[in-house]
């Protein structure tokens, strides 16, 4: 999809992991620059979409593990706050 980081594009995918598993997680869920929202999947739950994120990023060097409770509550709160923005 239109912006949306590729498998295994180690370039663009460094630069994402360095702002952080919620972050890039919370951003790419409710759609940022030019991706659109949950990569064009509108039916992913966020820990769907999560799980997807992390599986991308160890691929192109991340050491990220699956989102627990509590990580899921800091992707949770970042959408939100965009959520929120954008009204």
């Amino acid at each position: 999809d239109k912006g949306s980081p590729k498998i295994g594009d180690v370039r663009t995918w460094s630069k994402l992991i360095k702002e952080g598993q919620a972050n890039i997680t919370a951003d790419g869920y409710a759609g940022v620059r030019a991706m659109p929202a949950r990569g064009s999947k509108p039916e992913l739950s966020v820990p769907e979409f999560a799980a997807a994120v992390v599986y991308m990023a160890n691929q192109a060097g991340a050491n990220w593990k699956d989102a627990d409770e509590a990580m899921l509550k800091k992707i949770n709160a970042r959408i939100d706050k965009r959520t929120q923005n954008k009204k």
